[in-house]
């Protein structure tokens, strides 16, 4: 069964790849004379990928809980190279590197779990409380309950953790398997601290300009409330990435929303592409760039 989820996995993967370069010879001619247009854009979508970065390895260091953390640069290069690994497989087996990059800082697998975690939890947190608020101000109507549903989301996913970890404080008073896993069962039901909440909705911020900039050279008149409307659908699919760095599901969403914003297929696909290209140039500068501290 395990073989048969993997090679299923991997059809799909080569499915969309084999989609996405039939699309690109398509329309070869039009894609590169686009791409040779918006080449400076390229340069501003990269320079603010590596700001995002930037943000979540600050965002990943509060989060570990421990005095001796490793240096900011090196966490950034590890960031990059974890992105970077995220192409080889399906499920984010950048998450490993980093892992084995902790351990190589005396920082033990459980702890950078736990602030892995941690990290998930604040974005998902974050990106409710982003929809609620942008999607109550969006033109698209059909966007609306959904922005009720992330709202109630936003208020009761504090609120439900912290009533689940007094539950659990109260049950191990009275029952035994309870009390011998309290500390691991508590674990999944607290709230991290409010402080790294900025990092974190600097993120969103970086993403939903990222997507302005290219959008608008696109001459697509987005306005900042779908920009992060889009940011949020993006971050979201990376939460469960079935593919290789989540390739061809996110560049899908790119491309569709410019389709629908009046793009013709060439453009919307050179759209994906810069905004893709703009990542992997993002880590591979990073990596090069950076050098680790002795």
């Amino acid at each position: 069964m395990f073989k048969l989820k993997k090679i299923m996995r991997w059809v799909l993967y080569l499915i969309i790849i084999t989609l996405l370069a039939f699309l690109f010879y398509t329309h070869r001619v039009e894609v590169i004379n686009t791409f040779i247009y918006h080449r400076w854009v390229l340069l501003y979508v990269t320079g603010i990928t590596i700001l995002g970065f930037s943000a979540q390895a600050l965002n990943f260091l509060q989060l570990i809980e421990t005095l001796n953390k490793p240096p900011f640069q090196d966490t950034l290069r590890a960031w990059a190279l974890a992105n970077i690994a995220n192409y080889l497989g399906p499920f984010q087996p950048g998450i490993a590197v980093r892992m084995a990059f902790f351990k190589r800082h005396g920082i033990e697998i459980p702890t950078t779990i736990r602030a892995t975690l941690h990290q998930l939890q604040l974005s998902f947190w974050v990106a409710t409380g982003i929809a609620a608020i942008a999607g109550s101000i969006s033109h698209y109507e059909p966007i609306r309950p959904l922005a009720f549903v992330s709202g109630i989301l936003f208020i009761s996913w504090p609120l439900g953790l912290r009533a689940s970890h007094l539950a659990i404080l109260w049950s191990s008073a009275h029952i035994k398997f309870i009390d011998r896993h309290k500390d691991m069962l508590a674990f999944f039901f607290i709230l991290p601290p409010a402080r790294t909440l900025l990092l974190v909705a600097i993120q969103y911020i970086l993403g939903a300009l990222s997507l302005y900039v290219v959008y608008w050279s696109f001459d697509t008149q987005i306005n900042i409330q779908d920009a992060f409307l889009l940011t949020v659908v993006v971050f979201s699919s990376t939460f469960i990435a079935i593919t290789p760095n989540n390739l061809g599901v996110q560049d899908a969403i790119y491309g569709y929303s410019a389709y629908l914003y009046g793009l013709t297929v060439s453009e919307a696909l050179s759209l994906a592409l810069l905004l893709r290209l703009a990542h992997i140039l993002a880590c591979g500068l990073i990596v090069l760039l950076i050098r680790p501290c002795r």
